[in-house]
């Protein structure tokens, strides 16, 4: 039985049939290394995944840092002007008359 190649839609899903001359492998089968190159890509996925997530992670850590003198510096003026107000709207008792 000759090989040859699939066509149509689905040209690139070769169904299990007879060796392909290309890598001697059987139709639908994996080689025996391709199980542990497939857990250290998973591995390896994982591990960027991960990394991926502490990089996101430390951005908006540092986002966040980053705006803080800001939030301090308003917190400063708000409570610079709520004190000036109620200082001149009430004052404090030792200077009433």
């Amino acid at each position: 039985m000759s090989w040859a190649p699939a066509t149509g839609p689905h040209a690139k899903c070769l169904p299990p049939g007879p060796e392909r001359p290309s890598d001697g492998v059987q139709g639908g089968q994996l080689p025996p290394s391709s199980a542990l190159f497939t857990l250290v890509t998973s591995y390896v996925q994982f591990i960027s995944l991960g990394l991926g997530y502490l990089d996101l992670l430390g951005f908006l850590s540092a986002l966040v840092i980053s705006f803080i003198p800001s939030i301090m510096y308003l917190l400063a003026c708000v409570s610079v002007v709520y004190n000036l107000f109620f200082y001149c709207l009430i004052p404090p008792v030792s200077y009433r008359s």
